[in-house]
């Protein structure tokens, strides 16, 4: 008995010491981060980002008051109503077990998007027929892959 507790203290200092000195061991690395700030001037759409979301392919998704941007890391590729967004002021995105994107606006025009095409009101009746009152916030899949 007494040679458990003494091992069971001999590891817990070992992890004591172990996790006091990893902070100086980060220290000695030289890391070093690029930060780089984009607003309209560079492409983005609107001034107030509200989500980001990466795809499948590595693309940023970015929510804006004026539609959703597609950042491949060098441009944008903007999105608007005109594209077929259910409506341009998008606050948040979900990507589901299908990898489509679900886009929740500011009043409540869901759409998606799935394989190149956006899914809004205006041209897919399984989303016109959502009632999603007059907006959504959050966007949820279940495990048999409804979306709430």
């Amino acid at each position: 008995m007494l040679k458990t507790h003494c091992l069971r203290f001999n590891i817990n200092l070992i992890l004591i010491t172990v996790i006091f000195n990893l902070p100086t061991v980060g220290l000695t690395q030289d890391i070093s981060y690029r930060f780089q700030h984009f607003s309209v001037l560079n492409g983005l759409p609107g001034q107030v980002v509200y989500n980001i979301l990466e795809d499948e392919a590595g693309f940023l998704w970015i929510c804006t008051d004026a539609g959703i941007s597609r950042f491949d890391g060098n441009n944008f590729r903007n999105f608007t109503t005109f594209d077929s967004l259910g409506e341009n002021e998008i606050l948040e995105m979900y990507k589901d077990s299908k990898n489509r994107i679900w886009l929740s606006p500011f009043y409540g025009n869901l759409s998606y998007y799935q394989n190149g095409r956006f899914h809004s009101p205006y041209n897919n009746s399984f989303v016109k027929n959502i009632k999603a009152g007059s907006s959504i916030r959050h966007l949820i899949e279940d495990n048999q892959h409804n979306i709430f």
